[in-house]
């Protein structure tokens, strides 16, 4: 639950996603960590099976064009290993700003492949803290068809329906503000091992007071000027 004050997260998720005005994002992001970190401003934060930490300082729902969400990748975390792959597809539009560390967003090309599958496609339903990850039966192979890095103070887009992967290329620390926009709750797609049977996987809802830890630790490694 949010509390009463707060910030104007909304018109941060507008200038990333028209990609003017960056320079602006980095103090906004810090205002938000500092409201976080004192308890002015509470959002919910949670482990993400892909390995990250996602701080959700705006949820959108059905109404709203926008989401906004840090994303922080740290060396020494406790890893789970996942049961699919990393390369996945949203239904909606992905923009993602560099605040720390540096980032590959790989294009990934996804072909109907019967006879010589080497991956499965898969439904990725999420509901409360869990993601239902369910086999459909099509059977696939894929290549990457670009691979472009990203440093602090740039911004990249995922168009919706697009496969894509990214690879975290500073492993000590990694830190991106991500803007959903016009987010949908339908499923989301993955590729995984064939033959996988449904199954949970469980996002770990983080406390209050690590939260406020985690953006403390933020604001004192990324240089939000």
């Amino acid at each position: 639950m949010f509390s009463h004050h707060r910030p104007d997260t909304i018109s941060i998720a507008t200038t990333i996603s028209a990609g003017t005005d960056l320079h602006s994002v980095g103090p906004r992001i810090g205002e938000i960590l500092g409201a976080i970190q004192t308890g002015e401003y509470r959002c919910p934060m949670v482990r993400h099976p892909l390995g990250f930490y996602c701080l959700r300082v705006h949820e959108a729902d059905r109404s709203e064009r926008y989401g906004l969400c840090i994303h922080v990748w740290r060396a020494g975390e406790p890893v789970t290993l996942p049961t699919v792959s990393r390369i996945h597809l949203h239904t909606w539009q992905l923009f993602s700003y560099i605040l720390h560390g540096r980032v590959q967003n790989q294009q990934i090309e996804v072909r109907s492949n019967i006879e010589r599958p080497t991956h499965e496609v898969y439904r990725v339903r999420s509901a409360g803290g869990d993601d239902t990850i369910v086999p459909t039966g099509d059977l696939v192979t894929f290549q990457v068809t670009d691979a472009q890095d990203f440093g602090v103070g740039e911004r990249y887009l995922v168009p919706a329906g697009t496969y894509h992967k990214t690879a975290i290329l500073d492993p000590i620390l990694t830190v991106t503000a991500m803007v959903s926009e016009n987010w949908r709750p339908d499923s989301q797609l993955v590729l995984g091992p064939r033959g996988l049977a449904a199954h949970s996987v469980h996002r770990e809802r983080c406390e209050a007071s690590a939260t406020k830890k985690l953006a403390g630790e933020l604001l004192t490694h990324l240089a939000l000027t």
